[in-house]
């Protein structure tokens, strides 16, 4: 197998394809035709390289997280302007494997997670891309707030990046209430099974009395 390898890591997807095809399939067709020519052509100006491209998403990595971030923002304008390409991004750093055209690892699985935050024409990056980017005056990045994804240890801060032209998500007060409640539901079953745990020990130290 193939050794892991840290690098910055990009991850984009047309938002809504499925409905896009269901309503007019050549157009569709044409965008995504679109979407992935740019996404091979910008991805090789700024010195990355694209690890997957399926259906409608892509990966690409980057050796400087200034140059995915710049990328991002440059693929943005240009799925502005007509044809217009619904498209959200997630930038994040962490360990990938590349195999058959395929993409694997912890890096690749937290940035899918990031991405998800983005809404189209915007992109989302993490609090370790943002430290990346501290001497970075062309960068405009506001907080998003701190996120709690499924199997990963600790919440992740994230950050949308603000330069003219770039859709910026709200301040998702209702996805951070929505994990809130999920955090408070696994506090719940840890509370559960720790009492069960107390019940069950305590019957069985009666039974030895």
């Amino acid at each position: 197998m193939t050794t892991p390898k840290s690098t910055t890591l990009l991850y984009a997807d047309i938002v809504g394809y499925t409905a896009l095809i269901r309503a007019d399939k050549d157009n569709a067709l044409a965008k995504l035709e679109y979407f992935k020519a740019l996404m091979q052509s910008q991805t090789q100006a700024y010195q990355g390289e694209v690890i997957q491209l399926h259906r409608d998403y892509c990966i690409a990595a980057f050796e400087r997280a200034a140059d995915a971030v710049a990328c991002a923002e440059a693929l943005q304008m240009n799925f502005k302007a007509e044809p217009t390409v619904p498209v959200r991004m997630g930038i994040h750093a962490g360990e990938v494997i590349v195999e058959n055209g395929n993409a694997f690892g912890e890096g690749v699985f937290q940035v899918t997670q990031i991405e998800k935050i983005a809404i189209a024409g915007s992109i989302v990056l993490s609090k370790e891309i943002q430290a990346q980017l501290a001497d970075k005056a062309q960068f405009a990045l506001e907080s998003l707030g701190a996120f709690t994804f499924k199997n990963v240890d600790n919440p992740i801060e994230l950050f949308a990046l603000t330069n003219d032209g770039l859709s910026v998500p709200e301040s998702c007060a209702e996805l951070r209430e929505e994990q809130k409640q999920a955090n408070r539901k696994r506090w719940l079953r840890a509370l559960q099974l720790f009492a069960g745990y107390l019940v069950a020990a305590w019957t069985n130290l009666k039974i030895e009395r």
